[in-house]
C-alpha cells in the first residue's frame, strides 16, 4: 500500500505575511522628503494593498477615477474586478482614517501631487 501514495515533486513553502512593524519600516526607511517618485509609488502600493487586501492584479488595474477620496480624509476604492467577484457585482472597498504612519490615504495624496496625475490614468503601471 504503500507504494500507492503519491510523493509531491517538490516541498511547498508558504509565504510569510508582511506585518504592520515591516510596513511602519518601509514607510520609515522610503518616504522621507527626499526620497524618489518610484519609492513613493512602492511604498503606496505597498500600504494600499495591505489595507484593502488588494491582488496585485487588482491593484495594477486601478485607476484614478477609481479612488474616491471623502472630505473626512478616508478614501473609497472601486474595484472593478475581482478574482473573488464571482458574480462580477463589483465593489467600494472603503479605508479607514488612522493617525498610524502606516495609513495609505497620506501616501497616495502625495503619491499624485508628486506626479501630476491624469485622472484617467492606471494608478500603479507595473
Amino acid at each position: 500500500m504503500a507504494a500507492f501514495k503519491r510523493l509531491p515533486a517538490h516541498s511547498t513553502k508558504k509565504k510569510d505575511s508582511i506585518t504592520l512593524a515591516q510596513l511602519d519600516c518601509l514607510v520609515r526607511d522610503n518616504a522621507s522628503a527626499s526620497v524618489s517618485l518610484m519609492n513613493i509609488r512602492t511604498v503606496t502600493a505597498a500600504l494600499l494593498a495591505f489595507a484593502t487586501f488588494l491582488r496585485f492584479d487588482e491593484l495594477i488595474s486601478l485607476r484614478a477615477s477609481d479612488i474616491f477620496f471623502n472630505k473626512d480624509n478616508y478614501i473609497n476604492i472601486f474595484i472593478e474586478s475581482s478574482k473573488t467577484d464571482q458574480y462580477r457585482d463589483r465593489a467600494w472597498m472603503p479605508v479607514a482614517k488612522s493617525g498610524k504612519p502606516t495609513y495609505p490615504v497620506i501616501m497616495l495624496r502625495r503619491y499624485f501631487f508628486m506626479t501630476g496625475f491624469d485622472w484617467t490614468m492606471a494608478v500603479f503601471v507595473p
